[in-house]
């Protein structure tokens, strides 16, 4: 069996023999007679396939290549367009309000995709990197138990803690953070600033408690830095859902530009 950087090179070198015989048939067509129609049907060709890609997701149970065969070649074909568009293109801005409309659509499309790459693979790692791995819809209803259980914690009675300031701390710092999602920027950057700095105050405050207190404080944290690992997986695990609600709506309404723009151009192109 290969490697996966060997597929990935095989894969590459395909997609790149693919875009050069492109190249070279359109190339060798006479400069008089090279209207593009050969590009714009391989682009339309190339686009099918990807989206075909999406509705191999919904019928995963039939037996049509492995999930991860499926992603390669959506990868590579994707590639591909992006080299056929080019050259469909000719690296010119296009004229008229609607072909400007359909080269913005494609270039969406192609840097959505690109950014599901650099999300799937930068990205999709980190969510393990702090706690295991929750689903999306469950996150919320674990976020509001530990809120529950924080609240529970900080409701002994200053006799009991030995001191009012760590109900004060809970009420001013805690309460804002178990509220809802939280740092959201910090967890995409890796940043751990906002968390390091709760936690080291609520440590300060271990002591001017009793024994009873202090072990409050420590379940306390414990529960504080669920919920930080919990809006972890939350913001890393939207960004890689939230770019399929921008791609997947450009990759079906491109078509419906294109066959207007087939439409178009074999009316009143001269074809």
């Amino acid at each position: 069996m290969r490697s996966f950087a060997q597929r990935r090179y095989s894969n590459a070198l395909i997609a790149t023999v693919a875009a050069g015989a492109v190249i070279a048939i359109e190339m060798s067509r006479p400069p008089l007679v090279r209207q593009h129609s050969f590009t714009g049907w391989v682009l339309m060709a190339s686009l099918v396939f990807l989206v075909v890609y999406n509705a191999r997701k919904k019928i995963a149970v039939l037996p049509l290549l492995s999930a991860a065969t499926w992603l390669q070649m959506h990868l590579y074909v994707g590639l591909f367009a992006v080299a056929v568009f080019v050259l469909h293109t000719g690296w010119q801005y296009p004229d008229g309000v609607f072909n400007q409309v359909l080269w913005w659509t494609f270039v969406a499309l192609a840097v959505s995709g690109i950014f599901g790459i650099w999300a799937q693979r930068l990205i999709a790692p980190q969510v393990r990197n702090r706690g295991e791995a929750i689903l999306y819809n469950r996150i919320s209803a674990l976020r509001m138990k530990l809120a529950a259980e924080a609240e529970q914690l900080a409701g002994h009675s200053v006799a009991e803690l030995g001191s009012p300031l760590l109900v004060d701390f809970y009420c001013d710092r805690i309460v804002p953070f178990m509220a809802g999602a939280r740092n959201f920027w910090s967890h995409l950057l890796g940043a751990r600033d906002p968390i390091d700095r709760l936690l080291r105050d609520l440590r300060a405050l271990e002591r001017y408690l009793n024994p009873r207190g202090r072990d409050a404080l420590r379940e306390l944290e414990e529960r504080v830095v669920a919920k930080d690992n919990l809006d972890h997986q939350y913001a890393l695990v939207s960004v890689m859902r939230g770019w399929l609600f921008i791609h997947i709506p450009l990759a079906y309404g491109i078509f419906v530009l294109i066959a207007l723009h087939v439409v178009l151009v074999y009316a009143f192109g001269g074809f």
